[in-house]
C-alpha cells in the first residue's frame, strides 16, 4: 500500500516507470512473453497501477511505441522544416540525413536505453501480425508519406510507387544501424565501428540515394 501511496502522489513518474520498464520486458520478450507483473516489478510499483495508468498490456504496448515514435518524428519534421527554410530545394541525401540520424541516433542513445526501442521497433516493424501492422501505421504513416513526397520532389522523373519502394529500403537501412550489433566490425576486421554514428549515417545516406536515382532512372514499363 506504501509504494502505491507515493506513486499516485507522483503520476508522472509512475507511469514513465511503468514505460520504461514495459519498454525493457517487451524488447526482451515480445509482447506475448512479457507479463503485466513483470513490467509492474519492474517499474517497483504495483501491478494494479499498471492497469489504472494504461488500462491494459495492449494499450501499454501501443503508449510503449508511441512514446519513441513521437521523439523521432518530430526531430524528423524539424530538420525537414530546416531544410525547407533554404532558398534552396533540398537536395535527395539532405532529405535522407533528415529521415535517417533522428532513427539511427536514437538507438545509439545510451541515455535512454536506445537499444531497447531499436529491438522493439524491429519486432513492431517487421511483424506481419494484425497489431503490428496497426501500431506502424498509426505511427509511421503519416512522416512516410511526407517523405515519399519529398523524394519525388528531389528526382527527376521518380514515379511515386518507386520512391514508396526507395522510402521502405531506407527504413531497412535504418533500422539494421540503430543496433550495436558489432557484426560490421567483424566482418570488416575493425575498419567498421558501430559507434561511428556519422559515418554509417553518410555511407547510408550515399547507398540509399544511389538506389533512388537508380529507380527514377530504369526503363519505363509502355
Amino acid at each position: 500500500m506504501a509504494s502505491t501511496l507515493t506513486t499516485l502522489d507522483s503520476p508522472q513518474d509512475a507511469a514513465e516507470s511503468l514505460l520504461d520498464a514495459a519498454e525493457a520486458e517487451f524488447s526482451e520478450n515480445g509482447f506475448h512473453g512479457t507479463t503485466t507483473r513483470a513490467i509492474a516489478a519492474g517499474a517497483g510499483v504495483n501491478a494494479a497501477l499498471l492497469h489504472y495508468y494504461f488500462g491494459s498490456k495492449e494499450q501499454l504496448f501501443a503508449r510503449v511505441v508511441e512514446r519513441r515514435a513521437a521523439e523521432i518524428n518530430g526531430r524528423r519534421r524539424a530538420l525537414l522544416a530546416d531544410l525547407e527554410a533554404l532558398t534552396t530545394a533540398p537536395s535527395l541525401e539532405a532529405l535522407l540525413e533528415a529521415f535517417l540520424r533522428p532513427t539511427i541516433e536514437f538507438g545509439h542513445d545510451s541515455t535512454r536505453d536506445g537499444q531497447r526501442y531499436a529491438r522493439l521497433l524491429v519486432y513492431v516493424a517487421a511483424g506481419t501480425d494484425e497489431r503490428s501492422r496497426r501500431l506502424t501505421a498509426q505511427n509511421y504513416n503519416d512522416i512516410a508519406q511526407v517523405f515519399i513526397a519529398r523524394f519525388v520532389d528531389a528526382v527527376p522523373g521518380l514515379a511515386q510507387k518507386d520512391a514508396v519502394r526507395g522510402y521502405l529500403f531506407a527504413v531497412s537501412i535504418a533500422l539494421s544501424l540503430m543496433g550495436r550489433t558489432g557484426r560490421a566490425g567483424d566482418l570488416s576486421e575493425g575498419a567498421c565501428h558501430d559507434d561511428d554514428v556519422n559515418q554509417a549515417i553518410e555511407e547510408a545516406k550515399i547507398f540509399a540515394a544511389a538506389g533512388i536515382r537508380a529507380l527514377a532512372m530504369r526503363p519505363k514499363d509502355d
